[in-house]
C-alpha cells in the first residue's frame, strides 16, 4: 500500500474509531458552561452622558430619541437606559447583518415601571420582522414575535409569567428553525413548533420603541441587549441571564465602580454580595480580605455562588465569624476555593443549609458551627488547627464528605491525615501558605521577585492530593492532575498542586481506558508519520 493508500486507510480508520465516542465523550460533560459565541450586535448601555449607545461590535451605534436617561450605576450589569414611556427609544439603524431569516437571538435585561396601552417594545425590527416585547392584554407577559414563521400559533409565542413585578428580569426569544423559545430569567418559559424563514424589511432597529408602532414604548430600565445570528442554546441562555460581579481588595471600589470587570470590581465581598440576584457568582480576585469586629460575608438568603477566581483569596475576620448564614440558604447558596483564618469561627450556620467546597479553614476558634435544622454540605475542605474543633453540630447535622479534619468526622472519603501545607505556623498570618506540598509540582506565588510565580517540586507529597469529591472532575487543574481534585483552597483551581495521572492508557484522563484513547493514540502516530492531516 502506498502513503496515500496508507493515510486515506488510517484516516477512515480513526475515523469510524473516534467520531462517535468523541462526540459522546463532549456531551458526557453536557454544554453547561459553554460561553456563548460573539453577538452581531451589543448594546452594553454603559454610557453616562452623551446621544449615542454605543455597539460593543462597532457596526450598529444606536442614538437616542426623546429623552431617555442614562443610569452610569443602576442596570443590572453595570449602568443601563431608563425610559419614560413617553416618545423615549435608541435607533440603531439598517443593517444587512439584521436581515436575518433563520436561526436568531434576541435578548435583553428589562426592569418595567408600569405597563399601558396594547404592549411595549423591548427590541424590535418594525413589525413585520421580529419582536421581542410585552403584551399588556396578556398580564404583561413576553411575546416574541417571527413574523412569516408557520406552526400552532403562527410566528407568535406569548409567555406565562408577568414581568409587572418591578424586579430586572432577562428575557430571551429564540428561533432555531424548527422551534420559538421565550426564556424568563434564564428558564424556558414557553416554546412551540415554527418553520419557514422570517421575513425582512427596511426598518430600524429599535430599542424601547417600534419604528412602525411608537405607541408601543416601554416604560422602565433597559439593560445589555444583544443579537446573536444563531440560536443559543439553553445552558447558553442560563449564563446570559446571571451576572458575574467582580471583587478585587486592591483596585476595587464600592462607591464608583459597578463591578462588571475586574478593572470595575467592587473594594468588599459584601458588596457584591448585597447587589448580587440569585444565580449570580461574586468573583473574588486574589487578596486578603480582612475585618475587626465584623464578619466578611453574609448572603442574605441569597442563592449565589461565591468563589475566588485564580489562587484563592484568603478571609480573615479578627473576633468574629467569616461567613454567616442564618438566613434559610439552601444547597443552592455557595461558598468555595478560600482560606479561611484568623476568626473566632470561620462559618456559622443557623438554619440555613448551604454548600461549603474547596475550602481550607485553619487557624481559627471553631472550624464550622451550625445550630438548628442545618444541614450544609461539604465537601473537598480542609479543617485543620481550629482551636475549639473542626465541626460543631448543635441539633444539626453537617453533611461533610471527602474532607481532611483534624479531629475526624463521620463520612465517605473523609480522614484525618495532615494535609501537609507549605507553611501554617509562621508567627506572622501573612507569610503562611497553604498550598499542598507535591513531588510533582507546587505553585510558589510571587516567588523570587516574580509577579507570577513559579512552579517547584516538593520532597514530598500532600494526603490531601487527588482526594477531594470524585464527582467532580479537575478541569480547572493543570495537567498532570491524577484525574481527581485536591482537597482544600486550591483544588479545582489553575493553582491546584499537581500530581501524576495512574491509569496508564487514559490518554484523555477521562477515568477510563476506552476507544477514545486508542483514537487519539492512532492520531498522534499517524501525525508523527505525516500521514494525518
Amino acid at each position: 500500500m502506498n502513503r496515500v493508500g496508507r493515510k486515506a486507510f488510517f484516516g477512515i480508520a480513526v475515523w469510524c474509531l473516534a467520531t462517535p465516542f468523541l462526540i459522546l465523550a463532549v456531551d458526557s460533560k453536557g454544554v453547561e458552561g459553554i460561553e456563548p459565541p460573539m453577538p452581531i450586535a451589543h448594546w452594553r448601555l454603559n454610557e453616562s452622558d452623551g446621544s449615542v449607545a454605543a455597539d460593543a461590535t462597532g457596526l450598529a451605534d444606536g442614538v437616542l430619541g426623546g429623552n431617555p436617561r442614562w443610569q452610569p450605576h443602576g442596570g443590572r450589569i453595570g449602568g443601563c437606559l431608563e425610559f419614560d414611556g413617553t416618545g423615549d427609544y435608541v435607533d440603531c439603524g439598517v443593517n444587512n447583518l439584521f436581515q436575518i431569516t433563520g436561526p436568531i437571538t434576541v435578548c435583553a435585561w428589562v426592569r418595567a415601571w408600569g405597563f399601558s396601552g396594547e404592549g411595549q417594545t423591548i427590541l424590535a425590527k418594525g413589525t413585520t420582522a421580529w419582536q421581542l416585547e410585552c403584551y399588556n392584554p396578556a398580564d404583561h407577559a413576553c411575546r416574541w414575535i417571527c413574523n412569516g414563521l408557520t406552526g400552532p400559533n403562527g410566528g407568535i409565542l406569548q409567555a406565562t409569567q408577568s414581568l409587572d413585578d418591578g424586579q430586572w428580569h432577562h428575557v430571551a426569544g429564540v428561533y432555531d428553525g424548527t422551534h420559538m423559545y421565550l426564556y424568563l430569567d434564564g428558564q424556558l418559559d414557553a416554546s412551540q413548533e415554527a418553520a419557514g424563514s422570517i421575513q425582512t424589511n427596511s426598518a430600524p432597529i429599535w430599542i424601547a420603541s417600534n419604528s412602525l408602532a411608537t405607541d408601543r414604548e416601554w416604560f422602565g430600565r433597559i439593560d445589555d441587549a444583544r443579537i446573536y445570528d444563531c440560536a443559543l442554546m439553553a445552558d447558553q441562555i442560563k449564563l446570559l441571564a446571571h451576572r458575574t460581579i467582580h471583587v478585587d481588595g486592591d483596585g476595587g471600589d464600592d462607591e464608583q465602580h459597578d463591578g462588571s470587570s475586574r478593572s470595575e470590581a467592587f473594594r468588599t465581598i459584601q458588596k457584591g454580595i448585597d447587589v448580587s440576584a440569585d444565580g449570580d457568582t461574586v468573583l473574588v480576585w486574589p487578596g486578603i480580605y480582612s475585618t475587626i469586629g465584623e464578619e466578611v460575608i453574609m448572603f442574605h438568603g441569597k442563592a449565589i455562588t461565591v468563589r475566588s477566581a485564580e489562587d484563592p483569596a484568603i478571609l480573615e475576620a479578627w473576633n468574629n465569624y467569616v461567613a454567616v448564614f442564618h438566613s434559610a440558604e439552601t444547597r443552592q447558596s455557595v461558598l468555595e476555593n478560600f482560606v479561611i483564618t484568623n476568626a473566632i469561627g470561620g462559618i456559622f450556620c443557623l438554619d440555613a443549609s448551604p454548600t461549603l467546597r474547596h475550602l481550607t479553614v485553619v487557624n481559627n476558634g471553631i472550624g464550622l458551627e451550625a445550630w438548628g435544622p442545618s444541614v450544609p454540605l461539604v465537601r473537598s475542605s480542609i479543617f485543620w488547627k481550629n482551636v475549639y474543633g473542626d465541626v460543631f453540630n448543635f441539633s444539626s447535622l453537617c453533611d461533610v464528605q471527602y474532607s481532611c479534619l483534624e479531629r475526624g468526622h463521620e463520612g465517605q472519603g473523609n480522614h484525618s491525615l495532615a494535609p501537609g501545607f507549605v507553611n501554617d505556623s509562621s508567627p506572622n498570618p501573612y507569610a503562611r501558605d497553604y498550598h499542598l506540598r507535591s513531588q510533582r509540582g507546587r505553585f510558589l506565588p510571587e516567588a523570587m521577585g516574580e509577579d507570577q510565580g513559579i512552579w517547584i517540586l516538593d520532597d514530598v507529597s500532600s494526603a490531601c492530593l487527588d482526594q477531594g469529591d470524585p464527582e467532580v472532575r479537575p478541569e480547572r487543574e493543570p495537567s498532570p492532575n491524577g484525574g481527581r481534585v485536591n482537597m482544600g483552597a486550591y483544588g479545582n483551581t489553575p493553582y491546584a498542586s499537581r500530581s501524576d495521572w495512574t491509569l496508564p492508557g487514559d490518554i484523555n484522563q477521562d477515568g477510563i481506558v476506552n476507544l477514545p484513547d486508542y483514537a487519539i493514540m492512532i492520531r498522534h502516530w499517524l501525525e508523527s508519520f505525516g500521514w494525518y492531516d
